[in-house]
């Protein structure tokens, strides 16, 4: 989530559909977001002559995905006066490429230490079955919410819905709607931080099943069908 009065937006961003890319891109042009209550905190903190530490600092992981409901409901408790000048935007993924990235990123951040013997790192792929897959994704993508929940609630419905697959053109379109005349977009922006993750996309994509496909056509059938995604393998 990143919202910014200033420039009149509300970007939402669904986890694992290029949220660092448009941080990259839109950089100092908001107000709110993970990131810049992180930084208000500890700020606050230093001030009062206390040292920021994972004692005193509070989590704000949840704002950088909030849906819309959570979007507005943070925006209420912070007294933001959300006007209907602002334009609201966010992006999909194809979903079943959208769930190897999930478990990529969970093979990354929970799965190394099974490949250490005597503090040394064994350089070996790890074993990934779809048994363990579908069970992830059952834990996961219901934590992380649908994606049709980015783009609508109750009777509200964002303004522009991009694509992933388009990024650099549909945030070009973004760029030019804001009339942020300033921004250039790069289309290698943010790729150092996924230069540091271990790709096995490979190995994750031959654990396919029919339980495995059918689980994440339902679960974002809505987005599917309004984007026309298709299962590709």
């Amino acid at each position: 989530m990143l919202i910014s009065l200033k420039n009149k937006y509300i970007c939402l961003n669904p986890p694992k559909v290029g949220t660092g890319y448009r941080e990259s891109v839109l950089n100092s042009h908001y107000e709110y977001s993970m990131l810049n209550e992180r930084k208000h905190q500890r700020d606050t903190l230093t001030k009062q002559g206390i040292t920021p530490d994972k004692n005193n600092l509070s989590n704000f992981s949840e704002l950088r995905h909030c849906n819309i409901q959570r979007t507005m409901s943070w925006a209420i408790s912070k007294n933001i006066q959300i006007d209907d000048n602002i334009f609201w935007f966010t992006f999909t993924r194809n979903p079943w490429d959208r769930a190897v990235s999930f478990y990529n990123m969970y093979i990354n951040w929970n799965c190394n230490h099974l490949f250490k013997t005597n503090s040394l790192v064994v350089d070996a792929e790890p074993k990934i079955t779809s048994e363990h897959f579908i069970e992830f994704l059952k834990s996961r993508l219901r934590r992380g919410g649908a994606q049709i929940t980015y783009i609508q609630y109750k009777d509200f419905k964002v303004d522009f819905i991009g694509k992933l697959e388009n990024m650099h053109h549909d945030m070009s379109h973004v760029i030019s709607r804001l009339n942020l005349q300033d921004i250039c977009i790069d289309k290698k922006q943010n790729t150092q931080q996924q230069s540091r993750i271990k790709r096995y996309d490979h190995l994750i994509r031959e654990t396919w099943t029919d339980e495995i496909i059918d689980y994440i056509a339902e679960f974002d059938k809505d987005v599917i069908e309004l984007q026309q995604y298709v299962f590709i393998p």
